[in-house]
């Protein structure tokens, strides 16, 4: 049940945070949020949210470095991370890719394919986990 997930929004544009907030929450998940790169890190380290929705374009730690920072940490490593950008180049998608980001969504965005790309996202790492403890004995 998503009552009992927790996603960290990463934004630094306060609108743009607080909308995606207000729609995150009405779905029903538990919502933390950052208005920075260096915020969002201590946030996942804290807070260790099931995932992170994170804007690419912010000053200081952009959404790459940021993510480059929680795949170095073990603690934060696993942690499934979405993309959500203004940039919509395809070399931008494909760069994220390449980074381990687990899905790339653009703004602007429609909210129920937010909430489908979270919740399609963490059933993957769902089911990843459960097969993973199956095969672990």
């Amino acid at each position: 049940m998503e009552t009992d997930k927790k996603v960290l929004l990463i934004d630094d544009d306060p609108h743009q945070l607080f909308a995606a907030s207000l729609i995150v929450k009405r779905f029903g998940f538990e919502v933390v949020t950052a208005g920075d790169g260096a915020s969002g890190l201590e946030l996942a380290r804290t807070e260790r949210p099931d995932i992170i929705v994170c804007d690419i374009m912010m000053p200081g730690q952009n959404g790459f470095m940021l993510k480059a920072l929680l795949a170095k940490d073990p603690l934060t490593a696993e942690i499934p991370f979405i993309f959500l950008t203004a940039r919509t180049l395809q070399a931008d998608k494909l760069a994220a890719l390449e980074h381990g980001v687990d899905d790339y969504l653009t703004k602007p965005f429609h909210p129920e394919e937010l909430i489908g790309r979270i919740r399609a996202v963490l059933r993957r790492y769902d089911a990843g986990r459960r097969q993973g403890r199956t095969e672990a004995p």
